[in-house]
């Protein structure tokens, strides 16, 4: 340590709250209010500059999805990615539900669907989970057999 060092002790919380308080009391309605410009000008300016940079930032942002009703027993989302690869749709029906998760069996387009192209999907899910469960209990009962 130097002499420097060994003769000023560090600040007390006291003090370092009084000299806080002291700066914000000198503090003029002119200072105050181009301290709150500064603010609202650097939050957008952050937004921007994260936007511009960050390239998961921007996806989430810019792309969406929805659940839609078809009219037919599986769930349907559509999805638009800010790429411009256009709507994607993703049908896909639950065959397995364990510890609050659902297990889906599902199939994606590359663009729209028709309604009828959205119905044969939705009846092929079904046969591919019916397949699905009919695999799971198989397991199951393997596992049960070979238990010691």
């Amino acid at each position: 340590m130097t002499d420097q060092q060994q003769d000023h002790p560090p600040p007390s919380r006291y003090a370092m709250t009084q000299w806080a308080v002291d700066i914000i009391r000198s503090l003029s309605l002119q200072n105050i209010l181009i301290l709150a410009l500064l603010i609202m000008v650097s939050i957008p300016a952050w937004f921007a500059w994260r936007f511009m940079n960050d390239t998961q930032f921007r996806h989430e942002f810019m792309s969406t999805s929805r659940t839609i009703d078809m009219k037919v027993p599986c769930l349907v989302v559509v999805a638009t990615s800010y790429t411009g690869k256009g709507d994607q749709y993703t049908v896909a029906t639950q065959y397995d539900f364990r510890n609050r998760l659902e297990f889906l069996v599902g199939v994606r387009s590359p663009g729209i669907l028709s309604d009828s192209e959205v119905a044969t999907y939705c009846a092929l899910m079904h046969e591919h989970s019916a397949i699905m469960r009919q695999s799971l209990m198989r397991i199951e009962e393997e596992k049960q057999r070979n238990k010691p």
